[in-house]
């Protein structure tokens, strides 16, 4: 269990999206979207009411007991008439087509405000009270955990901004509904009202099949470790929960579920080192990384990485390998 779902924009374009419904470039990742450090976002043009949607598919949540979801969102002085509302994330079944959890941009007038709700068992939607947000980026979260069984109305949605915890919503029936949960939709995918015109942006959608926070997102430094074995191993194990085996010969990484790309160089000067990604019991295979070469990879959550050399005379190169970005 762990990270299934990480949308980053980094790619500048909407390739990460299993589909797209753009309205003619309304719906389009730019650098002016860019809302957590990082290069690129979801940016949105709302000039009509037709809907603009980023969707991403996942496996249904069907042995899980809770999820997370996070994403930045910045209303980026939208104009709104009062009392406008519509829906900016929805995590939804596609085999009944339904939502289950919505969360919406909401104007009262004067005031951004976000408002979530839970689709339960009984057809229902439960929602939350209101909570204001500025016209500013800001990060929200939600944790909802699975009832105890298909009698029960013990399940619990909690909604974060920010890192607070801003509202709750208890003693839901909510567990045929949440196993069925395989979708997710950012945007404005439908219910845009004719009074609601302009810009917003979105970014750094995570979800996690677990109840594990997931908290603001924090971009890689450009150089994260780079020296002796044992320096990097200490900054690995205390900024990153990896643990690393230094030996003559060699690295052995394995990340956390906080791992999702990698970027390695290697500035020795004698020889080549190799690297290999594993996932479980499978492995890439070895891989050369000659000197002076740059590489870079997506991790899989859970995964490690082996850093070797081909003898015991070759760690000079090894021991210069620079951890350029890890995210």
């Amino acid at each position: 269990m762990g990270r299934i779902v990480h949308i980053r924009h980094e790619t500048g374009d909407l390739t990460e999206y299993t589909s797209t419904v753009t309205d003619g470039g309304d719906l389009s990742v730019d650098a002016a979207a860019a809302l957590a450090g990082t290069g690129f976002g979801l940016s949105l043009l709302i000039d009509d009411t037709t809907g603009l949607r980023a969707r991403k598919d996942f496996t249904a949540l069907s042995t899980q007991t809770d999820f997370r979801t996070r994403i930045y969102i910045d209303p980026n002085s939208l104009t709104m008439a009062t009392d406008d509302i519509f829906p900016f994330l929805a995590m939804t079944d596609r085999t009944n087509f339904h939502d289950v959890i919505i969360l919406y941009l909401k104007y009262d007038g004067s005031t951004y405000q976000i408002e979530f709700e839970a689709y339960n068992d009984g057809g229902v939607f439960d929602a939350s009270s209101i909570e204001d947000i500025t016209d500013a980026p800001h990060y929200v979260e939600i944790h909802l955990a699975k009832a105890s069984t298909d009698a029960a109305s013990d399940g619990e949605l909690k909604c974060y901004i920010d890192g607070s915890l801003e509202a709750t919503l208890s003693n839901i029936d909510i567990f045929d509904t949440f196993e069925l949960c395989d979708r997710c939709d950012i945007g404005a995918p439908y219910g845009i009202d004719a009074g609601t015109s302009g810009a917003f942006y979105l970014d750094e959608l995570i979800i996690r099949d677990d109840g594990t926070e997931i908290g603001a997102h924090v971009e890689p430094a450009d150089t994260v470790a780079s020296g002796p074995l044992s320096d990097i191993s200490k900054m690995f194990a205390n900024q990153y929960g990896a643990i690393l085996d230094g030996t003559s010969t060699g690295i052995q990484v394995a990340f956390g579920f906080r791992a999702t790309y990698l970027r390695l160089a290697n500035l020795g000067t004698t020889a080549p080192a190799y690297f290999a990604f594993t996932t479980g019991v499978a492995t890439s295979g070895d891989m050369p990384l000659s000197v002076g070469q740059t590489v870079e990879a997506r991790v899989p959550p859970c995964s490690g990485l082996g850093l070797m050399t081909a003898s015991t005379s070759t760690t000079a190169a090894l021991k210069q390998i620079n951890v350029l970005a890890i995210g």
